[in-house]
């Protein structure tokens, strides 16, 4: 399905009630489980290409894309700070779903990684065995346990890119 790009970088993207289909509607409803109308939908992941999707037909679109774009784009630490004060509001679940946004970026950089070694290091391997397994399933497991020893492997040469590289910068100062 096509959506609206709103912003690019961040990869949010926007689309009406109406734009979605059948199988997408009925989907929300079963998952949501409460007898909610689908017109309380305020956001979903597109995981076919890691999006946040808005719902434009929301009153507070604006609110919540203003929202959206300072969480994704803040550090760990201040998402934190957001997720305990905002527990009781309203928008606790937008910023869940956000959360969980996160987590399937950060796990298909890892996975990229694995596959071409080439990308940017994620120190944040949760959820980065269960990618492995879910992509490459094999039913021999030393199959997994190499792929987690490459991720492993990679990580220490990072890490050790970056002690260096520390260390040169300290003393070019």
């Amino acid at each position: 399905m096509k959506y609206e790009i709103v912003n690019e970088k961040l990869n949010i993207k926007a689309c009406t009630i109406g734009d979605l289909t059948f199988e997408q509607v009925r989907s929300f409803l079963e998952a949501r489980n409460d007898g909610s109308s689908i017109s309380t939908l305020t956001a979903f992941i597109d995981e076919e290409d890691e999006a946040l999707v808005l719902n434009k037909d929301d009153k507070r679109y604006d609110l919540y894309l203003a929202m959206c774009e300072k969480y994704l784009s803040t550090t760990d630490e201040k998402r934190t700070n957001f997720r305990e004060k905002s527990k009781d509001n309203p928008h606790y679940n937008t910023v869940c779903l956000l959360d969980k946004l996160i987590e399937m970026r950060r796990v298909g950089e890892v996975m990229k990684m694995l596959g071409s070694q080439k990308e940017k290091y994620v120190d944040y391997p949760e959820h980065v065995f269960d990618g492995i397994i879910k992509k490459h399933d094999f039913s021999d497991e030393r199959f997994h346990m190499w792929k987690a020893y490459t991720y492993g492997i990679i990580q220490g040469k990072r890490a050790e890119r970056a002690r260096r590289k520390a260390g040169a910068v300290n003393e070019a100062n």
